[in-house]
């Protein structure tokens, strides 16, 4: 499996489109075989799913991604877990040992409001 997490730095990027780069490693198991630094800066936000997947990319750790970016990744069978700050090898050593799940870092879900038109929603 391999796995994308957007960097700034040595931590993981607050948007995944905001990011510079991205690590992409390799993971058998539980332990990380093959880490590649790869510059996406001069990628559109909407490119990086192709980008991803052409990598063979199945796994996004990210702080934040918008939902329609989400739904990109996903249409390229790319699960995201979203909601990740600090540093990436603690990150990744996390994941590795014990598991993420969306949303485990401080950015809590956000859930879709309804939009109404007109007054008071008729």
């Amino acid at each position: 499996m391999k796995i994308a997490i957007p960097i700034n730095g040595g931590r993981i990027a607050p948007r995944l489109p905001l990011a510079k780069e991205v690590i992409i490693v390799e993971v058998q198991g539980k332990r990380e075989v093959e880490r590649e630094k790869v510059d996406i800066s001069l990628l559109h936000s909407l490119e990086i799913p192709d980008f991803l997947a052409s990598q063979g990319v199945t796994k996004v750790i990210a702080g934040g991604v918008t939902w329609h970016l989400q739904e990109m990744l996903r249409i390229h069978n790319i699960n995201v877990i979203w909601g990740i700050m600090g540093a990436v090898d603690e990150v990744l050593d996390f994941y590795l040992k014990k598991g993420l799940q969306d949303g485990m870092g401080p950015c809590p879900p956000m859930r879709r409001r309804r939009r109404f038109r007109g007054i008071h929603g008729y």
